[in-house]
């Protein structure tokens, strides 16, 4: 009998995942804080066994995605994949060729390296080549992130939602999907977007938009000031924190010219003397209101050459989704006397922010204006896992560095493919030879993890096996059995991963294959057919959130720089989505058939 009885634990579970939903929509905290508050709410009251606390961290998909990482970072950083980007780019000048071009390249990439790491690598180029051909970067970053998602779905370890999938699997079938099972239906999937964003998509976007992606888009000689201190000034003897706690919080202290040396940048702790020359960067209104309570006046000068000084310069560089520096202020980074960092300006949504500068905490997606030492700028940037928007100018790697992790993650796939080892291990054992190989530090390995990713998927697995234990997917797919079983199978995979697709858009994609993967199974075993073609509707749904910059890192990654608005991402995201349910229905339908055999 189809129809079951809504038990106590089923309920428990239900309500649960309800609140949990709830609370990635609202969006005002971490979702790992999320997810690990459900887990321990899930223990207290019994839906999940306590001594199954972090049995989600043994999971084969949580260790094969902390790898991936680890793995795709250190690739990255050898530079053979940027060297051969740039030297394709160079085949053809047209604009156009270059756009479709690196459009490929982070299709390709994306298919086996961490998405966010394949679009890191794609989007200083992407600079480069708007500034060369004046062109706004809104025409080009959109459709490169879609490229990096769609190659994502090409193969086990492009997202970590396909990893998730394939576990779920392997616990309800016996075995988990092939290192290229994906690719039978996702493959011409990707294909398909790819031919649409660079023969439309692209169109559909902004041809004007200014992301904040040069120096000069921030206005920034417009914000500055040279103000002398006057021998009756009452800031003398005053250290710079004092002065911009207590005197005014709307402006930073960049620099101090004192007799005729400028120096920069500056430790808090340093003290001002009188006929000091203060390079102040604040909104002209401030500066007017700095200069009565202090009882300084302007000095007659250039200010274009305010922020020349040798041996420094200034970074433009992204927030990317999960930094360590995301939530916080630089006052609380503590940025001059950590780093010897400076930060001149924030541009958020296309919109640069001016006042309270130091004071405001920062976002994934917001685009910064730096300044420090040119010996260690991009080093203290990378350290603060800050992404440059132009070229790297990284240091050489040595050529280990360069060869051996690349050819240690080949290895891995092949193992993987041809089932000598499982995923896990053959990811980590390339960790590991490269690591005794010193092409990768151990310092790297733990700090390259995003460690909120990992929790979210150690906490929401037990969830989604509680929900399978409990009965709630069982219920869940009832009602969806009941309202949809007259339907034809095609048409209820469609469904299944517009449902999916919806989800994602608003919260994490792999949180989304957590939550769906097993009301997939349990709705197939309902109607009797392959559990394989719903799951491949919820892998391909789950990374496919197209509609809003919430979505997928990769959207929320881009936004600053590009000076989108959400009404960009429903633009080109819409149509997309409506390509990819169309197509992919039948395609599953045909590589994974719905009748058992």
């Amino acid at each position: 009998m189809l129809y079951t009885h809504l038990t106590h634990p089923a309920s428990l579970t239900l309500a649960l995942l309800l609140a949990t939903l709830a609370m990635f929509i609202w969006g005002k905290l971490r979702y790992d804080i999320i997810a690990m508050s459900a887990l321990f709410l899930a223990v207290v009251i019994g839906i999940v066994p306590a001594n199954h606390f972090f049995s989600g961290l043994a999971q084969p998909a949580v260790t094969t995605v902390a790898c991936i990482m680890i793995l795709s970072k250190a690739i990255a950083d050898g530079g053979l994949i940027e060297t051969f980007s740039d030297r394709a780019l160079a085949m053809h000048s047209s604009f156009y060729f270059q756009m479709s071009l690196l459009c490929l390249i982070t299709l390709v990439l994306s298919a086996f390296i961490n998405n966010i790491g394949a679009l890191s690598l794609a989007m200083p180029m992407a600079f480069s080549l708007c500034q060369k051909h004046k062109k706004s970067p809104s025409l080009v970053l959109m459709p490169i992130a879609l490229c990096a998602a769609l190659g994502g779905l090409t193969t086990l370890i492009g997202t970590p939602a396909n990893l998730i999938i394939s576990e779920f699997r392997a616990e309800s079938m016996g075995t988990p999907f092939n290192f290229f099972d994906f690719a039978w239906v996702s493959v011409p999937i990707a294909l398909i977007g790819f031919v649409f964003l660079i023969v439309i998509g692209w169109r559909l976007m902004p041809s004007n938009r200014q992301g904040k992606t040069d120096v000069l888009t921030f206005d920034i000689q417009d914000y500055l000031a040279e103000v002398v201190v006057t021998e009756n000034s009452k800031i003398i003897g005053l250290s710079i924190r004092e002065v911009e706690d207590d005197i005014t919080s709307d402006a930073i202290i960049v620099g101090i010219i004192r007799r005729e040396k400028r120096r920069m940048p500056l430790t808090p702790s340093e003290k001002i003397a009188g006929n000091d020359i203060l390079i102040i960067e604040a909104a002209p209104d401030v500066i007017k209101q700095f200069l009565f309570d202090t009882n300084c006046h302007l000095h007659d000068s250039d200010k274009k050459s305010a922020l020349d000084v040798e041996g420094n310069e200034l970074i433009e560089v992204v927030v990317p989704p999960n930094a360590s520096l995301e939530g916080r202020s630089s006052r609380q980074l503590r940025l001059r006397t950590r780093y010897h960092l400076t930060l001149l300006g924030i541009a958020r949504r296309g919109k640069t922010i001016r006042e309270r500068i130091h004071q405001t905490k920062l976002k994934a997606g917001d685009v910064l204006l730096m300044q420090g030492p040119q010996s260690t700028l991009k080093d203290a940037a990378s350290q603060l896992g800050l992404l440059p928007l132009k070229g790297r100018n990284i240091q050489l790697p040595t050529r280990s560095q360069r060869i051996l992790p690349l050819l240690f993650f080949i290895l891995a796939i092949i193992s993987t493919s041809c089932h000598l080892l499982p995923s896990s291990a053959a990811f980590a054992g390339a960790i590991i030879c490269s690591v005794l190989t010193r092409s990768i530090s151990i310092r790297s390995v733990y700090k390259t993890v995003d460690w909120p990713i990992i929790t979210l998927l150690a906490a929401l697995i037990p969830i989604g096996h509680a929900l399978q234990h409990s009965g709630g997917t069982e219920l869940v797919s009832q009602w969806l059995y009941s309202s949809t079983h007259t339907l034809s199978p095609m048409i209820l995979v469609g469904i299944i991963m517009a449902i999916t697709m919806m989800l994602s858009d608003i919260m994490n994609n792999a949180a989304t294959a957590v939550i769906m993967a097993p009301i997939a199974i349990s709705l197939a075993h309902a109607l009797g057919m392959n559990p394989d073609a719903f799951l491949m509707a919820v892998a391909i749904g789950a990374s496919c959130s197209f509609l809003t910059p919430i979505g997928h890192q990769n959207s929320i990654l881009i936004m600053g720089p590009g000076g989108y608005r959400f009404s960009d991402y429903m633009r080109l995201g819409l149509p997309l989505e409506l390509i990819i349910l169309a197509v992919a229905s039948p395609l599953i339908c045909w590589a994974w058939p719905l009748i058992n055999a």
